[in-house]
């Protein structure tokens, strides 16, 4: 960790990592861990002093010396350059909701997936959708970002933006489509568009939860969290990211 790195103001620092995720460095098994601290701990700091609850310099610390755990790393690892791609692109998206997903896809980089098919010895054999990447998992290709219509991986990151991977459980072959609006149908969160969640009871997309609504099955909007009752407003100089 670089000394004095905390002295810098807090949107000093959101900039110079934002600046540093946008960099042409090849991702490999020795920086994916530093490139996911910096892309992940900056997205949580920006949508932390949108909401008016900046993170701390501790927290910040934090951030950077933990997001790295979230890889499984096997002996010899299995590394996939594009799932470390998709990683860092979901964790740049990260809005201080759920990580589920972002943690789902991000220990897939160091992870022998069970594959839909046979025709690839490594990522390279592997045609990447338009616009996205392509990782070889025990002989099959996925695609991450694929656009509508395509076959999808299962998880909130193999559809482009705007879509969601539907008819399939974790990492098993689906349909990216059109993410559902408020009403419409959902299997997960992200089958959602922002602003609304899975309401996991009816499995329809329903608006997050205001100040002083009843909180549950639909997560509370930003700035506030579910106090176990009724959503409330964030403490000052905190963040609550559920």
């Amino acid at each position: 960790m670089v000394k004095g790195r905390w002295e810098m103001t807090l949107l000093g620092a959101v900039v110079a990592a934002l600046a540093g995720c946008g960099s042409d460095d090849a991702i490999t098994e020795s920086n994916i861990g530093d490139k996911l601290a910096q892309t992940f701990c900056a997205a949580e700091a920006r949508c932390c002093q949108a909401q008016g609850a900046p993170l701390s310099p501790t927290n910040m610390q934090l951030c950077d010396e933990l997001a790295p755990a979230v890889f499984i790393d096997p002996a010899p690892p299995p590394f996939h350059a594009g799932i470390g791609a998709a990683c860092l692109r979901a964790a740049q998206d990260f809005q201080c909701l759920d990580r589920t997903s972002i943690d789902t896809l991000c220990r897939s980089v160091f992870q022998d997936l069970p594959g839909p098919g046979f025709d690839c010895a490594s990522d390279a054999d592997c045609a990447a959708p338009s616009g996205g990447y392509a990782a070889c998992t025990s002989g099959g290709c996925r695609g991450f970002f694929a656009p509508e219509g395509a076959p999808c991986a299962g998880n909130a990151y193999s559809c482009a933006e705007g879509l969601t991977c539907v008819g399939a459980a974790a990492f098993v072959t689906g349909t990216c489509r059109k993410q559902s609006s408020a009403g419409g149908s959902c299997q997960y969160s992200y089958d959602c568009v922002y602003g609304t969640d899975c309401d996991f009871s009816a499995k329809v997309c329903a608006p997050w939860v205001k100040v002083g609504e009843p909180c549950g099955n639909v997560r509370c909007e930003l700035g506030t969290y579910c106090n176990g009752t009724v959503c409330q407003a964030n403490a000052a100089g905190s963040c609550t990211t559920t």
